[in-house]
């Protein structure tokens, strides 16, 4: 038996497409005559319950302050300036060292603010990670932007569990754990591009995110 419950109020199918004494359901004749006067006994079914059972869920859907607004905005700048330098990064070192640009290889931004090579695929020597290392951070104005990305990322996530809740999870991102979350190298890869999906920002969280607590509301 399908029953449904809402508030005080408990409705059971079967009471409800019960054929009444003013409504008269003709024997099918067939089966396909058979699905339709079900489907029919259902959608009837379906309309009673509508009228019977109230919509008890009062919740307002809650608009996105102009802080979320402001923070949501600042994290697509400071991706994007992050993206152009990253590209520019990338072309110079093919230029310089094709060698080492052929190869796979990731950075972010650890607890001091230094950048720091990642190694998703194990291809790096340690001869390339440290090479690697020194290049990323003698660039300035990539390093900069790296971790301005941090924080714009830190504040983002805080002010989305608080209201429009986008990431679907509250998170826990901070400075500490931002290396061993967030793949700066592949944010802004293409969408064909050998591991897109995972390199979108929310992706990154959901594969790699701390969860933060859960607080409940009192009812």
């Amino acid at each position: 038996m399908d029953i449904r419950t809402t508030g005080q109020y408990r409705v059971s199918m079967e009471s409800l497409v019960a054929p009444s004494s003013k409504t008269t359901i003709n024997q099918p004749s067939n089966a396909l005559s058979t699905k339709l006067a079900d489907a029919a006994i259902q959608q009837a079914a379906m309309e009673v319950i509508e009228q019977v059972v109230p919509n008890t869920d009062t919740r307002e859907v809650k608009e996105p302050s102009a802080e979320y607004e402001e923070k949501q905005a600042n994290l697509e700048l400071v991706n994007s300036r992050l993206k152009t330098l990253f590209d520019n990064f990338k072309t110079t070192l093919k230029d310089t060292n094709p060698d080492l640009a052929s190869k796979d290889f990731g950075f972010s931004v650890d607890a001091k603010g230094e950048l720091v090579v990642l190694d998703p695929t194990g291809n790096l020597s340690a001869k390339d990670t440290e090479q690697l290392t020194a290049l990323l951070n003698s660039d300035e104005a990539l390093k900069d932007v790296s971790q301005q990305f941090v924080e714009a990322a830190i504040d983002f996530v805080k002010i989305d569990a608080k209201e429009v809740n986008s990431l679907n999870r509250q998170y826990f991102l901070t400075q500490e754990n931002f290396a061993s979350t967030i793949n700066l190298a592949t944010l802004n890869l293409d969408e064909n591009a050998k591991g897109s999906k995972e390199g979108k920002f929310s992706q990154q969280l959901l594969s790699k995110g701390e969860w933060a607590p859960l607080i409940r509301e009192k009812v």
